[in-house]
């Protein structure tokens, strides 16, 4: 057993007024395995020095309810306990650590009273996406005032506020609020009310909540508002003599540089997304996991298309054990979901798809995710195959799973059942299934519209079908941010497909509108006069005074080009004196660039050789040069080499003779 000296002696260590926590360490080893005490203090010093896995073995054997050592607090021992399961991330044992104590017949009601216990709990529950467990016990905390400070109760508010911001945004931005002066919000509950608007998917009230969080944050860490640039300290934060000021406020502002690349991306701004998501992936040691991870995730969405090998190199990364098991289900069903289409993208690597459709199905049975993306793996599989009768099959497996979950007419099954029916070759069936949708699905999926309206018209041939699709859809539209651009939409369409009469109207109604701005404004009136100029020239001409001088420079976007000219608008009496009319300005004729000659078919041959794909990349970076052996590539350098200096020489005697022919002639 320990001497009383030993144990006098570590209490003097942890009771120093900046306690060695090492050393603590080290005079706890001196005492025997057996000592309670020291086995103990020892899990303490370990967990303050960051050491948490180091301390989990220790404070588990010393940690018994049944029969607890002597001289220790078997409370303590039980906290700390399952605050090492919480610091390596085994939430599900600490819960169940503290759960046991909570309901323990001895220690229940001292555990039941300990602020630090019931936050520890309360996180536990946040961290298992248990969110309304975590609130409730939150919000029963700060009802019994069990806390220390005015800043621990605002930590308590910021958690509650994040907790409903997955569930309950109304009490979100009330908690968010709770505790500070006025209607002022703190970053943290401005983020979180931002998450809470995304998560009800109103974007416009999260880009506002989000700069809100951004300003905040620029504040705190003493920047001005106005006229700093995070985008400029994100790229600057990649340096290596970057200053740690700025670092700690890139570090600070990614979170909400992420969400904003996702409002982005999800209204449709993919260049506003990359912009904020760029500066950011080089940062991969600098920014916490968790905020990487989902960095990364929200960049292969982004980049889907543009670079494969480098989307999935994020998409692996955010799969290793140590980064996913800081994401939450839902993100590391994205991760999963992602890496499925893109794999199939790829050439479609069947088994680990199926692979990753299992681990999504083990994770959420009840997702969507999950039905969906399996349901893709088994249409390209059958596709593979080419087993078209088996496309049936992934349909009839995606029915099984919607009807379980009540979601025979949610918006995602019926585009879904259409883009299936596509897979089949039946184009009329998908295009119905889309056009017999609710307006509550077209306000969700605006881009169902389009591609109906274009299915009609182009595959189907039916132009008034798509016309028809497009005006009742109108009224989907009304009341919405999308109202505006709908419109532009369905006047070029009209436009598009001849309908001059409902193009002209939709433009007039278009200039009336007040979201309307200058350079789009000039577009509008340019295809207006032309849509007018054909069935309605009074009109057309109430708007020619706005009519650009060089209206094929102002083509409608569905790209029409083959509405009148300037010319065949004065026809019908739209003539406007122009500069170039009068004669004021002399047009230099445009010179006409001559044809190429043909490349020539060598002899024997039946057609031109092809051009080097890679003759702009340097000759050593080449990929037929640059996976020679290292002799080979010697070899060819010389080679080379030669042939150049002996193109060099021809050249020069070259000059050198046509040089002499001149002088003769001139003599």
């Amino acid at each position: 057993m320990a001497t009383t000296q030993q144990h006098q002696a570590i209490a003097a260590a942890t009771e120093a007024e900046d306690p060695d926590h090492a050393k603590i360490a080290q005079l706890c080893d001196r005492c025997p395995k057996a000592d309670a005490f020291a086995q103990y203090t020892k899990g303490i010093a370990l967990l303050q020095q960051g050491k948490a896995a180091a301390a989990q073995p220790l404070l588990a054997a010393v940690d018994d309810l049944r029969s607890p050592a002597s001289g220790v607090n078997p409370l303590g021992i039980r906290f700390a306990h399952a605050y090492c399961h919480y610091k390596t991330g085994a939430f599900s044992q600490a819960l169940s650590l503290l759960e046991e104590v909570m309901a323990h017949a001895k220690f229940g009601a001292r555990a039941k009273a300990d602020p630090a216990v019931l936050n520890l709990h309360a996180q536990a529950l946040y961290n298992l996406e248990k969110y309304p467990e975590a609130a409730a016990a939150l919000e029963a905390i700060l009802a019994a005032g069990m806390y220390r400070d005015d800043v621990e109760r605002s930590e308590l508010l910021t958690n509650l506020s994040a907790a409903y911001s997955q569930f309950d945004f109304a009490k979100c931005q009330e908690s968010s609020r709770r505790g500070t002066e006025g209607d002022n919000v703190t970053f943290d509950g401005a983020f979180n009310a931002a998450t809470g608007a995304i998560e009800k998917k109103d974007y416009t009230l999260a880009r506002t909540l989000l700069a809100q969080a951004l300003g905040l944050c620029l504040h705190e860490h003493g920047h001005d508002v106005g006229s700093t640039d995070i985008v400029a300290l994100a790229q600057q934060c990649a340096s290596d003599d970057c200053p740690k000021a700025v670092r700690d406020t890139v570090r600070d502002a990614a979170p909400v540089m992420v969400q904003q690349a996702f409002v982005a991306f999800a209204t449709g701004d993919e260049a506003g997304a990359q912009k904020l998501l760029a500066p950011l992936i080089p940062l991969q040691d600098k920014l916490p996991v968790a905020t990487y991870a989902a960095a990364c995730v929200n960049w292969a969405a982004v980049r889907r298309h543009s670079d494969f090998f480098d989307t999935f190199k994020r998409l692996k990364y955010v799969q290793q054990p140590q980064v996913e098991a800081r994401l939450t289900t839902r993100q590391r069903l994205y991760v999963k979901y992602n890496t499925v289409l893109l794999l199939l993208g790829m050439g479609g690597r069947l088994n680990e798809c199926r692979r990753l459709v299992d681990a999504m199905v083990r994770d959420d049975p009840d997702s969507e995710l999950g039905a969906l993306a399996l349901t893709a793996v088994l249409v390209h599989k059958d596709g593979a195959a080419g087993k078209s009768g088996k496309t049936s099959r992934a349909e009839e497996h995606f029915r099984a799973f919607v009807a379980q979950r009540g979601a025979e007419d949610a918006a995602s099954t019926r585009l879904t059942l259409a883009q299936l029916a596509l897979e089949r070759g039946n184009v009329a069936a998908a295009l119905d299934r889309i056009r017999s949708a609710p307006a509550a699905m077209l306000k969700q999926f605006p881009s169902a519209v389009a591609t109906v309206a274009h299915g009609y018209a182009t595959r189907v041939g039916d132009v008034d079908a798509a016309v028809a699709v497009v005006q009742a859809a109108a009224a989907a539209f009304a009341g919405t941010p999308d109202e505006d651009a709908y419109a532009i939409f369905a006047a070029d369409f009209y436009a598009a497909h001849h309908r001059d009469a409902l193009a002209a109207a939709a433009y007039e109604k278009v200039l009336a509108r007040a979201g309307v701005d200058a350079k789009q404004r000039q577009r509008v009136v340019a295809a207006l006069v032309r849509a007018a100029a054909r069935v309605n020239p009074a009109l057309a001409l109430k708007f020619r005074d706005q009519l650009p001088e060089d209206a094929a420079t102002h083509a409608d976007a569905s790209g029409a080009g083959s509405g009148p000219t300037v010319a065949a608008m004065a026809e019908v009496g739209l003539r406007r004196p122009t500069a170039r009319a009068q004669g004021a300005v002399v047009v230099k004729p445009a010179r006409t660039r001559p044809m190429r000659r043909p490349p020539k078919i060598p002899e024997g041959a039946t057609s031109a050789p092809q051009m080097d794909p890679e003759r702009w990349v340097p000759m050593k970076q080449r990929t037929y040069i640059r996976d020679l052996p290292a002799r080979r590539q010697r070899e060819l350098r010389r080679r080379r080499a030669s042939e150049q200096e002996e193109k060099r020489r021809q050249a020069e005697r070259r000059k050198r003779e046509a040089a002499a022919a001149a002088a003769a002639a001139a003599k």
